[in-house]
């Protein structure tokens, strides 16, 4: 296996970053995004039918099994 290390045109560029402020921001955008998501998303009431690959209301959907 190759290290970057070992490649001529690789060049390391020192960045300060305060990583507690950084990791803040990244749990905040991902709370927005999955209550975005949550909210706007409307797939949890609906079912992918395999015959036709179509989506249909849950409610209008009735299981049928062949087992006892």
């Amino acid at each position: 296996m190759n290290s970057i290390l070992d490649d001529p045109s690789f060049y390391y560029t020192q960045i300060e970053t305060d990583l507690e402020k950084t990791f803040e921001r990244l749990w905040r955008e991902r709370d927005q995004r999955e209550e975005a998501e949550s909210t706007s998303d409307s797939s949890y009431d609906k079912v992918r039918l395999a015959c036709n690959d179509q989506l249909a209301d849950i409610g209008s959907v009735e299981l049928i099994s062949d087992q006892e």
